[in-house]
């Protein structure tokens, strides 16, 4: 498990096995054939402001995005509770998972573009490509990209 530190205090980041990372899909479906994404329901997430990645998720799951509802309904080894990483998250695993980074070879991030839970705007979202030099950027949500679930857990 890895710390992560937030104004609202510390906590405990544990991140799904490699074998259970989901392959490429959109953060959200376009609603249209021209790749739109406004409907009522896509409004409402703007707002995700990536302070909480479960409650990010759980909207974009409430919106119908295919990663999030997988995301929300993940069982893994028995426990439930996962969900898609904030932004900030994702680029604190980068520095652990990423190519550089102490975790074992065999659990590192493959050489990817990685989704986030944070939205930039109704038609974008945050991101992280996991390949040497890979940047921190926003990209359309009909961008096919991965997702490494993670969990919460409390620092005592």
């Amino acid at each position: 498990m890895y710390t992560i530190h937030t104004d609202s205090g510390d906590y405990e980041i544990e991140v799904a096995p490699k074998a259970s990372e989901f392959a490429r899909g959109p953060w959200l479906e376009p609603v249209d054939h021209d790749g739109n994404f406004a409907t009522p329901e896509v409004l409402l997430l703007v707002g995700a402001t990536g302070e909480d990645g479960r409650e990010d998720t759980a909207r974009m799951a409430a919106a119908g995005s295919p990663i999030a509802i997988r995301a929300r309904d993940a069982v893994i080894d028995g426990v439930g509770g996962w969900y898609i990483p904030t932004s900030h998250e994702l680029d604190q695993l980068h520095a652990h998972f990423g190519p550089d980074g102490d975790a074992l070879e065999s659990e590192r991030f493959g050489a990817a573009w990685y989704w986030s839970s944070t939205e930039a705007s109704d038609s974008d979202a945050w991101g992280r490509g996991f390949h040497r030099g890979g940047s921190h950027a926003v990209t359309g949500k009909g961008w096919e990209g991965c997702v490494r679930l993670v969990r919460r857990v409390s620092v005592p």
